[in-house]
């Protein structure tokens, strides 16, 4: 679901869009975006000359001095380079980048060279999304999870996240006409969205991810069925949708990793 939240972002302030050079490059352009201009080149891993294409556009870009730009994915050292150019020069930069989590996200580009001081600094850094995309259950045939899942599960949801079996359901296996005999009807999105403080930025800048992380899941003061997602992972995400009725533990946990 990343091109379509990707998408919404760069779309939140349409009206700003008419006085603003906006550009894309992306591998290549799968939807429309509002007052951006999409520059499309299909980037192939083992193709030098197709790389270089995507990195000589991107420099012609950040050349041209635009207002945004969005990056469709940062994939290799020199994208990521090229884009923390762009943004440490004041430019507001929107992209994608593939990790296992919302701190994920920030292991990776200190892995692709972005050294830790800009990755902690406020300017550089807003905000990390980390999502998946989910199946939501059937409302016409969904059935009561406590009757179809066993007894150490039902218990984890009781004793470890506190959360009432009476309102969680199971898939239908057998589905029914709305579904499809599918048992499930659309996606629902499942996120991790971390927004660094002051404490986070200084664990990053010294390299302590694992206590940058710590420290945010310590913000969390809601419950597993309270829709506040602050200090909560994407798992823990999909536990308040799973207590809403909207989506099988048994899928949360195959899909998703308890931490």
């Amino acid at each position: 679901g990343k091109t379509r939240s990707i998408k919404t972002c760069c779309e939140f302030d349409r009206k700003q869009s008419i006085f603003m050079k906006r550009y894309t490059i992306e591998d290549p352009v799968e939807v429309k975006i509002y007052g951006w201009s999409q520059i499309s080149i299909q980037r192939d891993d083992h193709d030098n000359d197709t790389s270089a294409d995507w990195a000589g556009v991107l420099r012609d870009l950040l050349r041209a001095d635009p207002d945004q730009i969005m990056v469709g994915e940062v994939r290799d050292e020199e994208t990521a380079a090229l884009v923390t150019d762009f943004v440490y020069t004041g430019h507001k930069c929107l992209t994608t980048i593939h990790a296992p989590g919302g701190f994920g996200v920030i292991i990776r580009l200190s892995q692709l060279g972005v050294p830790n001081y800009i990755l902690s600094e406020p300017s550089f850094l807003v905000c990390t999304t980390y999502q998946r995309l989910m199946p939501v259950l059937c409302n016409h045939c969904k059935v009561l999870s406590k009757t179809v899942i066993d007894e150490r599960k039902q218990q984890l949801l009781t004793s470890k996240f506190k959360l009432d079996l009476d309102g969680i359901y199971s898939k239908n296996p057998e589905g029914c006409e709305h579904c499809n005999h599918t048992g499930t009807r659309g996606l629902t999105v499942v996120a991790e969205v971390i927004e660094p403080d002051d404490e986070m930025r200084r664990c990053i800048a010294d390299g302590r991810f694992v206590e940058a992380e710590l420290h945010y899941r310590s913000k969390r003061t809601t419950g597993f069925d309270d829709p506040d997602m602050t200090g909560k992972t994407i798992y823990e995400q999909a536990l308040y949708k799973c207590s809403q009725g909207q989506m099988d533990p048994e899928v949360i946990e195959r899909d998703l990793n308890s931490r």
